[in-house]
């Protein structure tokens, strides 16, 4: 009886802390709308030349923190660019910190996003995207791992002809 008492308290231990982390806040509207201006802003730049597409993301960085503002609780960290030559950007990636933008808040903005990616059968909690297009650019939302109710990155690169 005393063992089966310890393994539930430890696996109360090893489980609660995981299950007791605390969901950042909901981005208010003002920060969902800077999110859907900026990407929709790097969206329309990015088939354009490299220099539409590098003051776009200029204008928004904090090169004292290492950062990109999107609004006052939301930013994008860990961005990559891939550019074809020296002046077509290909490809954009950006991670989202601070406030949860949830997925309700994309169907409302899109609401007609197609499913880009779904987790593996063996990692129910993995990563999923949907997608929409704007203007000549595929924009790619994802969700998850850890955060799957919150909007963790965009991707975006030339839509298909």
């Amino acid at each position: 009886m005393h063992g089966i008492a310890i393994a539930g308290i430890a696996f109360a231990l090893i489980t609660l802390p995981g299950i007791a982390r605390a969901s950042p806040p909901v981005a208010s509207a003002d920060d969902q709308r800077a999110l859907w201006t900026f990407a929709e802003a790097l969206a329309v730049a990015l088939p354009q030349d490299n220099a539409d597409f590098s003051n776009t993301l200029r204008a928004a960085s904090d090169p004292s923190r290492g950062r990109i503002r999107i609004g006052k609780a939301l930013s994008g960290v860990n961005g990559t660019v891939t550019a074809m030559g020296h002046d077509r950007t290909t490809y954009f990636t950006l991670n989202l910190t601070g406030a949860c933008v949830p997925l309700s808040a994309l169907h409302a903005r899109y609401p007609t996003l197609q499913a880009a990616g779904v987790p593996l059968m063996d990692q129910p909690a993995g990563s999923y995207s949907l997608a929409t297009v704007i203007g000549q650019s595929r924009v790619t939302y994802s969700f998850g791992p850890g955060r799957t109710a919150c909007l963790s990155g965009i991707q975006m690169g030339r839509a298909s002809r």
